[in-house]
């Protein structure tokens, strides 16, 4: 009875030692992170995560200071340039009925001053999930020089609404939800500004907002799209 007892305790401590071998031979193989290693593999893995979010946000925002030519989401409405052309012809649009004083134009709508009509083709798509009233008139054809303002001018005449011109409700839209929709928008600069020095940008404001912001040009509700080079060479001088 007692050998039967030995060879018990002795199978016991073999089997302890080899298990205490085995854990001894991973730790010095580092087959197995410490406790501090792993918490430190967990803090890069969570900092990692974190950056690709950030960074995913920061795609998703769309965000940049920078005027280029890339599309603008503003107030859930997503603007796009197609091209823009300037021209002394109407092209097709009703003649306006407002312009600048010193704009003369002849009965066909065709610029006989030293104005020139800015056509811009513009995509806009409603993101939201509600229909929504889009106002046009609120978009503006900004010129610069450097940091400095030359001109602000309103839309004078457009391709849809034509039976309303004149009226309150010509330059507003209802857009369906998720609806894509196309305008042809038209403004009227002196030929003055049409130079390469000077910047020219697409300003949109459907809401109307900017105009009580106190920083208008760098309000979040406002986009800003270059027009520049939608145009073709030798339109600006």
């Amino acid at each position: 009875m007692q050998r039967k007892i030995s060879v018990s305790i002795g199978i016991t401590v073999l089997v302890v030692m080899t298990i205490v071998i085995i854990i001894n031979f991973i730790k010095s193989n580092d087959l197995a992170p410490s406790n501090d290693n792993l918490w430190q593999q967990q803090q890069t893995v969570s900092k990692t995560t974190q950056s690709n979010q950030d960074n995913t946000a920061g795609k998703k925002s769309g965000t940049s200071s920078a005027l280029n030519e890339e599309p603008v989401t503003v107030c859930g409405f997503k603007f796009e340039v197609l091209s823009a052309k300037a021209s002394k012809h109407t092209d097709g649009f009703p003649a306006p009925i407002s312009y600048p004083d010193t704009t003369e134009i002849d009965e066909n709508g065709s610029i006989i001053s030293r104005h020139t009509y800015v056509i811009v083709k513009i995509e806009v798509e409603n993101l939201k999930e509600e229909k929504d009233l889009l106002s046009l008139g609120n978009n503006t054809l900004v010129v610069k020089q450097g940091n400095s303002i030359l001109e602000r001018q309103e839309m004078v005449s457009m391709d849809f609404n034509t039976e309303l011109q004149g009226q309150k409700s010509y330059a507003i839209y209802t857009m369906q939800p998720k609806e894509i929709q196309t305008f042809i928008c038209a403004y009227i600069l002196k030929d003055s500004l049409l130079v390469k020095e000077n910047t020219l940008t697409l300003r949109f404001d459907p809401y109307g907002q900017g105009m009580h912001a106190p920083d208008p040009e760098n309000y979040e509700n406002i986009g800003h799209i270059l027009l520049n080079n939608f145009l073709k060479s030798g339109e600006l001088t």
